[in-house]
């Protein structure tokens, strides 16, 4: 069962790769962090579509999962740089407070 599933995602990957890569280069505006996101979202999917099986739509999945995983890469580029320059973000955050009042 679990070869079927895993014959399965290897021909998803070879067909979806290449457009979720692009989609997510766009997202990120790096090739590398976005090949990195589509592995990430390989290896999401080796772990659990073996026990859920494969979805419906497995390439919007892969995107999906990638994009959550994007997501986390810029709150936590954004956490990283904020606590490198917290006087900076203070600031910000500051006027931004001082703006919705």
């Amino acid at each position: 069962m679990a070869t079927d599933t895993h014959r399965a995602i290897d021909a998803v990957w070879r067909i979806e790769s290449p457009r979720l890569i692009a989609g997510l280069a766009r997202i990120v505006r790096d090739v590398g962090v976005a090949e990195d996101l589509a592995q990430d979202a390989l290896v999401a999917a080796l772990e659990q579509w073996p026990k859920s099986g494969v979805p419906d739509n497995p390439g919007a999945w892969l995107m999906a999962a990638a994009k959550h995983r994007a997501i986390d890469h810029f709150r936590r580029n954004t956490l990283l740089a904020a606590s490198s320059q917290p006087e900076r973000w203070s600031c910000r955050i500051s006027l931004q407070l001082s703006m919705t009042m």
